[in-house]
């Protein structure tokens, strides 16, 4: 397995750990609701409810984005290599790796920490179509495309 193609799967083993964790946020928010009403009664439960329904809501937004994430890293291939930076490009600088994909952020593989970046990100902004040894200053720093994985 290639390293970029390790890099991938620690991405969807990410992206799965999120997933569940949304899901299980939700069973969690719905039995409580469900246990709140059968013990509550007045205006003290009505502002419980409530509040649950909110925090429902807002988790079941972040699950939404977490699944469209998630559509969007499937159709990426790890096993597709080129030589000018694009959607699915792992990238080795002289101030780190990035992978071009979903907004993940860090994420460590053995010993080799990694950022997971979106491609609408400031950073992939500037990297995207560029090749090994081409330079962008990103925060007043140079940065330097060694390897494209």
């Amino acid at each position: 397995m290639t390293i970029k193609e390790q890099v991938y799967a620690a991405c969807e083993h990410e992206m799965n750990n999120r997933l569940n964790f949304f899901e299980r946020v939700l069973i969690d928010l719905k039995e409580g609701a469900q246990n709140d009403a059968k013990s509550s009664a007045g205006d003290k439960h009505e502002t419980s409810l409530s509040m649950m329904q909110i925090e429902q809501e807002k988790i079941r937004k972040q699950l939404k984005e977490v699944q469209e994430m998630s559509v969007l890293l499937e159709k990426l291939n790890p096993q597709i290599v080129g030589d000018k930076i694009n959607l699915g490009s792992f990238i080795k600088t002289n101030i780190g790796y990035f992978y071009i994909a979903v907004a993940l952020g860090k994420l460590k593989l053995d010993n080799l920490e990694f950022y997971v970046i979106s491609q609408q990100s400031p950073m992939a902004l500037k990297l995207l179509g560029l090749s090994t040894h081409h330079e962008i200053i990103m925060n007043s720093k140079k940065i330097v495309i060694q390897h494209i994985y």
